[in-house]
């Protein structure tokens, strides 16, 4: 995974809107597992494509999406009679733009918790994912 990362990352993005990139893979609270059965950190990852390492996605988004379990806790959940809406609005001030601007980290679970994934019809969060994707991501 750190060969991959580290190619993507030293490419020029420059003639792109964004980054995306989606892991599916084991994971607990340390981070993601790799196919070596070693573990790399989130923020190992996430590093790669810093502003510093990788000027040529400054200022743009990257999206992270993992499918991975991040403890090893079960969630418990609740019902509601329809969407939960939240409402307010906040003033951002824009100065300089931080190392670590523009990133969007998605999480099948919250940390402490496994992610689920059914045997035959796979990840909900990963389905939704790319059905989202798929019908917005040329707008």
């Amino acid at each position: 995974m750190d060969t991959i990362l580290k190619e993507y990352a030293n490419k020029d993005h420059t003639d792109m809107d964004c980054f995306v990139c989606c892991i599916l893979s084991h994971g607990n609270k340390d981070g993601v597992v790799c196919c070596d059965k070693n573990c790399v950190s989130i923020e190992t990852i996430t590093g790669y494509f810093r502003a510093s390492c990788c000027p040529s996605l400054a200022g743009k988004p990257k999206l992270f999406f993992f499918q991975a379990c991040r403890g090893i806790d079960h969630m418990g959940g609740w019902q509601t009679d329809g969407p939960i809406a939240l409402d307010g609005e906040k003033n951002l001030k824009v100065g300089s733009l931080p190392d670590e601007a523009d990133f969007l980290l998605g999480f099948a679970t919250t940390s402490g918790y496994v992610a689920f994934r059914h045997n035959i019809n796979g990840s909900i969060y990963i389905q939704t994912l790319c059905t989202l994707l798929e019908k917005y991501a040329s707008e």
